[in-house]
């Protein structure tokens, strides 16, 4: 049961927003407010194998989000981003029943399962969007 709620996670998770990571030959990337180049700012900069959700293409730009700044998202031009989809880029291999590997020519992602430890979260964030605890 719980490998297939894992699985059903990480599919959910693969998705809803595709993951990609930066990579440059100057080891960092600008992050920009608008897909205009000329007409943009740099709000943020990521370096590289930095993980990166990709929640829109807007012509050659990716609107991107990640864990550094979570309210700001931001465009980051195609050629820097190395999408983890295209399994042609990785080579996927399991470790043990908890740790997964993936490997591509610039980057290696580790995965490993854990045990949740309930004290490091709150759970006064966990209210519903009408203020109140969940009933269900």
């Amino acid at each position: 049961m719980r490998k297939c709620i894992f699985t059903i996670f990480i599919l959910v998770v693969f998705n809803s927003f595709s993951q990609g990571f930066v990579y440059d030959k100057d080891g960092y990337v600008n992050v920009r407010n608008n897909y205009v180049f000329k007409e943009s700012q740099v709000v943020d900069t990521l370096h590289n194998n930095h993980l990166v959700w990709i929640q829109d293409e807007v012509d050659d730009w990716f609107e991107v989000w990640s864990l550094r700044n979570e309210k700001r998202n931001g465009f980051v031009h195609k050629s820097r981003i190395i999408q983890l989809y295209q399994k042609n880029n990785f080579e996927f291999s399991k470790e043990s029943t908890d740790k997964l590997l993936v490997r591509g020519d610039k980057i290696t992602l580790e995965i490993e399962r854990q045990k949740a430890n309930i004290n490091n979260y709150s759970i006064s964030d966990s209210f519903g969007t009408d203020g109140f605890m969940p009933k269900y």
